[in-house]
């Protein structure tokens, strides 16, 4: 069950950086992808802060059968 609960965290974090960033790129007056895409940057494996467990993206399979 430890692994569902770090699943939820990591892609609620994604989810709500994802929105901030498109939010604040769009009040910028610029496509809310770019923000999208500066999420991505920011939680992805090759910057300091927030990463993503890539462990995690196999647990995804076993929690869609298991529901």
């Amino acid at each position: 069950m430890q692994d569902g609960l770090g699943f939820l965290v990591n892609l609620s974090v994604s989810l709500v950086l994802a929105l901030a960033l498109g939010l604040l790129t769009q009040k910028l007056r610029l496509s809310p992808i770019i923000g999208y895409l500066l999420a991505g940057i920011v939680i992805g494996p090759r910057t300091p802060g927030f990463v993503a467990d890539p462990k995690m993206a196999m647990t995804l399979p076993r929690l869609v059968l298991f529901c």
